[in-house]
């Protein structure tokens, strides 16, 4: 599900084939003082919230509608 890491809000993106990414992104991670990670871990849960498994299941059924219709 793209786009639900805003970088250094809620977490660290990197482009996974890119071992020297991975590398800095864990790096940028283990340099992070704990009072900055519980406010990032807060703004993840924030961003997450909303995804229930409703939700999930109502996207998911919409876009079965939509592929049906475009049969």
């Amino acid at each position: 599900m793209g786009g639900m890491v805003v970088q250094e809000l809620n977490g660290w993106t990197f482009v996974p084939d890119r071992p020297e990414a991975v590398d800095e992104a864990l790096e940028r991670a283990l340099r992070t003082p704990p009072e900055q990670l519980a406010r990032m871990g807060a703004a993840a849960r924030d961003r997450v919230r909303p995804l229930t498994p409703e939700f999930v299941a109502g996207g998911f059924g919409d876009g079965l509608r939509m592929a049906l219709e475009r049969r």
